[in-house]
C-alpha cells in the first residue's frame, strides 16, 4: 500500500512540474534577456501562456457563473461545499455557506 501513495505523490509530482515547465522556462528566459530585449520564440510564449491563462480563467469563472447556467457544475459545486468544507454557521436564505476561514 505505501508503495502506491509514493506512486501516486510521484505521479502528481511529474504532471505538476509538466504543467510548470513552460512557465519556468518563460519567467527564466525573460529574465535572461531582459535587458537586451525579448527572441520573437519567447514573446510567442509569452503570449500564449497569457492567452492560455485567460482561456481558463475565462472558463473557470466568468462564463459558467454569469453567462450560462451549468445545473450540473452549481450542484457538484453545492455538494463539494456542503461535505468537505468546515463552517460553524447554518447555511443562509439565499443558500450560501460562510466558512471558517472567512471568519479567522
Amino acid at each position: 500500500m505505501k508503495w502506491l501513495v509514493v506512486a501516486f505523490l510521484g505521479c502528481q509530482l511529474l504532471v505538476v512540474l509538466f504543467i510548470a515547465l513552460p512557465y519556468a522556462i518563460g519567467f527564466a528566459a525573460s529574465a535572461h534577456y531582459a535587458a537586451t530585449g525579448f527572441p520573437m520564440w519567447l514573446m510567442y510564449l509569452l503570449w500564449i501562456s497569457y492567452i492560455a491563462g485567460f482561456y481558463g480563467m475565462l472558463r473557470a469563472w466568468w462564463v459558467p457563473y454569469l453567462l450560462l447556467e451549468d445545473p450540473v457544475r452549481a450542484a457538484r459545486t453545492k455538494s463539494d461545499l456542503r461535505t468537505h468544507t468546515h463552517s460553524f454557521q447554518r447555511e443562509t436564505e439565499l443558500g450560501l455557506i460562510r466558512l471558517t476561514y472567512v471568519f479567522m
